[in-house]
């Protein structure tokens, strides 16, 4: 593949848009396109910023400590409450969520702009290897174990701790960086794929 913008070879893309359908949909067709590294990070920088009025939880992507194939993935709150019917480490995941979206209130601890992200730093959320597919073990944030409290931080400041992680890993994005809904809330996790 080549960057839509600078024809650059890569194998990384952003998805921007929630398409029904099978989870796989959301990587092929008008929803998603390929972008080398310097301009995933300014497309995904420009989509996560001016999504501004709905508000986030973020957990640090992490990647500074993996090696893999990992993507960053944007699940809304309606997408939990349909996986927590089933699963009880998805309702634990949903209480969690919903109770730091509620403490999500005044301003930012950095710059004092609104507060709108829960953001967790990577020393307080841990990471474990859990049994997958076909047996194989995927690495995963423990999003219901999480008991410290999140910094509530504006956007752009909540990006520019994204954006550090982005940056630090060379093995790419292949499964792809996802923008936020503008319509839902949500939490953001790394997720081995």
């Amino acid at each position: 593949m080549q960057c839509y913008e600078c024809a650059k070879e890569t194998e990384e893309f952003l998805v921007w848009e929630r398409i029904n359908g099978p989870w796989w949909a959301k990587f092929f067709g008008p929803a998603s396109k390929p972008f080398c590294r310097e301009h995933l990070i300014q497309r995904f920088r420009e989509c996560f910023v001016s999504h501004g009025g709905q508000k986030a939880v973020i957990i640090h992507p992490n990647l500074e400590e993996k090696h893999g194939n990992y993507q960053y993935v944007y699940t809304p709150v309606a997408d939990l409450r349909m996986f927590a019917r089933r699963d009880p480490v998805a309702q634990q995941v949903l209480e969690r969520t919903e109770g730091w979206l509620a403490a999500i209130h005044g301003p930012c601890v950095k710059c004092s702009f609104k507060g709108e992200v829960a953001y967790f730093d990577r020393s307080q959320v841990q990471w474990k290897e859990v049994k997958g597919f076909l047996g194989r073990k995927f690495d995963y944030p423990v999003v219901h174990e999480v008991t410290a409290a999140p910094d509530i931080l504006c956007r752009k400041c909540a990006f520019e701790h994204i954006e550090k992680s982005l940056r630090s890993t060379e093995t790419g994005f292949e499964d792809g960086v996802i923008c936020p809904s503008p319509d839902h809330e949500g939490i953001y996790t790394t997720i081995e794929v």
